[in-house]
């Protein structure tokens, strides 16, 4: 199936400016969004972008900061912000009073 898209020219030449094939761009980008929405499995991401190897898709995968099995389709960017907040959160190691005494065997400190 071939699949055409309009884009104005002004668009095109700004897009088309900034390097590389724009075909191909525009092929990543969609496959890349259908993968990270779940339409599309990881082996059909690989047959539909043509890599040969499953180095190249997790390349591929990495280069765009898609954290496989991450929910929401958390970025490594947005993960490692979000560790961040909570490692230098104020209650960061703050003992925990589940209400229980201190020898519960399940007591937290």
């Amino acid at each position: 199936m071939n699949l055409t898209i309009q884009i104005p020219d002004e668009i095109a030449r700004e897009l088309a400016a900034t390097g590389g094939d724009l075909s191909r761009r525009a092929l990543e980008g969609f496959a890349l969004e259908e993968f990270k929405s779940g339409r599309l499995s990881k082996s059909a991401l690989r047959l539909l972008l043509d890599f040969s190897t499953s180095d190249q898709l997790e390349r591929f995968l990495s280069a765009h900061s898609v954290v496989e099995g991450a929910s929401d389709d958390l970025s490594i960017k947005q993960y490692n912000n979000l560790s961040d907040l909570l490692l230098n959160s104020p209650f960061a190691g703050a003992s925990l009073d589940l209400g229980r005494s201190k020898d519960h065997p399940r007591s937290v400190e």
